[in-house]
């Protein structure tokens, strides 16, 4: 497993819309998993999960969609403390804080 890029809390800009340009402008087209740390307040009451999303556009070849589509979950197995739902992205409309909070 490679890590193409991490992305520190205390880095400015690393929020979730710099997240989602990120993927969007730099992964969509090739395909990847990512985690995101993911920080909200509930009832006064802040939490925290690490969502795992995996970004495959429709426009991929088949076999690169059928790559990710059939490793996610042995990748997504590696990672300890990862959310057991998952946020599948297929286009730029489907990464979204709306997508996220869906994992709950």
């Amino acid at each position: 497993m490679k890590v193409a890029k991490e992305v520190k809390r205390d880095d400015e800009g690393a929020d979730f819309d710099s997240f989602r340009d990120e993927v969007l402008d730099n992964y969509m087209d090739k395909g990847c998993y990512a985690v995101y740390d993911y920080n909200w307040k509930t009832g006064g009451v802040n939490k925290q999960k690490l969502i795992f999303i995996s970004c495959v556009s429709d426009e991929l070849p088949i076999r690169k969609k059928m790559m990710y589509g059939s490793s996610k979950e042995q990748v997504k197995a590696k990672l300890d403390g990862v959310a057991q739902k998952a946020v599948h992205v297929t286009d730029a409309d489907d990464l979204t804080e709306e997508a996220l909070q869906s994992v709950f």
